[in-house]
């Protein structure tokens, strides 16, 4: 009679789960926000250049619209992060189950070894081989995964930092030439509002002294 090896299954399963984790740490959702960043760019690039100066004019509802689709890209990350560490207790508890089924199924063999021929010390031997080898699996695969969490979290960290760094440094570059330009504006409008105060106030000087105007 033919028996199987009841952990070659079980490590299938769990080599299963972690090549899911292995398939969710290889996305990179950071190029979907890269590219949102990329068009918030253009929208700089192609807005009205004032000639001579280094102040843009900027549509403020279109350069909103794509800084909240920048936004709502970020919680992916956050999303896919949990994912995996989901994926790594899941691995886990499947590693133990394993364990725990193959240690029960070589006890049986051991047994049904001890009834069919009475060789005691063959049972021993064959499940003390059978429980280090699963044993030395299971440790490896949760070392493997404890491995690609960590990796997978950090990266997921970093990038989410390096993207709210750029989100802030580019609304504080918005908010600069906004403020630059309207103080522009601001100072042009003073200036006219001068030389008009000025010919106000020469016209009532002629009123006041025509004498002295006169030829």
């Amino acid at each position: 009679m033919v028996r199987q090896n009841p952990s070659f299954e079980q490590n299938g399963e769990a080599a299963h789960s972690l090549d899911k984790i292995e398939y969710i740490a290889s996305g990179d959702p950071d190029l979907d926000v890269q590219g949102e960043l990329n068009k918030v760019e253009e929208i700089i690039f192609d807005s009205f250049h004032l000639p001579l100066t280094r102040i843009t004019i900027v549509n403020e509802e279109r350069l909103l619209r794509q800084l909240d689709e920048v936004k709502k890209k970020i919680p992916h990350q956050l999303e896919q992060a949990r994912e995996v560490l989901r994926e790594k207790n899941s691995i886990i508890s499947e590693a133990e189950n394993c364990a725990k089924q193959i240690v029960d199924s070589a006890r049986k063999r051991a047994h049904q070894i001890l009834n069919e021929s009475g060789i005691i010390q063959q049972a021993e031997m064959e499940a003390r081989e059978i429980r280090q080898k699963v044993q030395q699996e299971c440790e490896a695969l949760q070392l493997q995964t404890f491995a690609e969490v960590e990796k997978t979290r950090t990266n997921t960290q970093q990038q989410v930092e390096h993207l709210r760094q750029m989100t802030i440094q580019e609304t504080d570059t918005m908010q600069k030439e906004a403020e630059d330009y309207a103080d522009a504006v601001l100072n042009h409008l003073e200036q006219n509002l001068q030389e008009m105060l000025q010919v106000v106030e020469n016209g009532r000087r002629q009123i006041r002294y025509p004498q002295n105007y006169q030829r």
